[in-house]
């Protein structure tokens, strides 16, 4: 299932796709602290790899890897229930990333369409949207679990969030920050912008490289006519 928004049956002619987590909100913190100290109440030293290894899955994906990866004797359904009760109250508190709120607002005011793509679970994006209120501003709202994907890697939520505008691939662009959600979109031929986010830092001369924007903050987001220019 999948929230959409408004205007149901309007076939878009070009789109905008956000990542929630690290891209429009400033949240990335709230899984360092999980994952720490989750792992640590287990005995466990959080690896360096550990978030960029899991950022882009669901978390029910990332429960299995976590168990395999650990040798944990616990359900997946179980570490994701914990995960989202350790979570609950940070998202409700969550805040926009400098200028993100901005650009959606001039997105909507030149009649651009808006999809929410997210790896977060129905209850934690419920919980982000009372504190930001962000679906005010999508058309659609497309959460990975809803369509059975195992994750970003994978480039099934990008194709679905442009099935449900009814905007051809080639004519939406992804804002992203992660490696693996650049690449799965630009593999439909979607044109994609990289965020940066203090835990993409190690991977952002990559992100750089394969991403056809490249933003620190939103204030240095590509206008419409930007996008137009390069065939948006």
């Amino acid at each position: 299932m999948v929230y959409e928004q408004s205007n149901r049956s309007r076939a878009w002619q070009r789109a905008v796709l956000f990542d929630l987590d690290g891209t429009l909100f400033d949240s990335l913190g709230i899984w360092e602290r999980i994952d720490r100290e989750f792992l640590s109440d287990r005995g466990i030293a959080l690896p360096d790899d550990y978030a960029q290894t899991v950022e882009h899955m669901s978390l029910n994906t990332a429960a299995q890897y976590t168990i395999k990866h650990f040798r944990l004797d616990e359900q997946a359904q179980d570490l994701v229930q914990e995960w989202q009760e350790r979570a609950r109250n940070a998202y409700a508190t969550v805040q926009y990333k400098p200028f993100a709120q901005h650009y959606m607002q001039y997105l909507r005011s030149q009649s651009v369409a808006i999809a929410l793509v997210t790896s977060l679970s129905r209850p934690l994006f419920e919980q982000a949207n009372q504190a930001t209120q962000v679906s005010q501003y999508a058309d659609a709202v497309c959460l990975i679990e809803d369509i059975g994907s195992a994750g970003k890697h994978e480039p099934d939520i990008f194709q679905h969030a442009s099935h449900v505008l009814q905007c051809e691939p080639q004519h939406c662009i992804v804002f992203e920050d992660t490696v693996a959600g650049i690449r799965s979109a630009s593999q439909l031929g979607m044109q994609t912008c990289a965020v940066l986010d203090q835990r993409t830092q190690p991977v952002w001369q990559t992100l750089q490289s394969i991403a056809n924007y490249a933003i620190t903050d939103f204030s240095q987001a590509p206008t419409l006519d930007m996008l137009t220019m390069a065939g948006l």
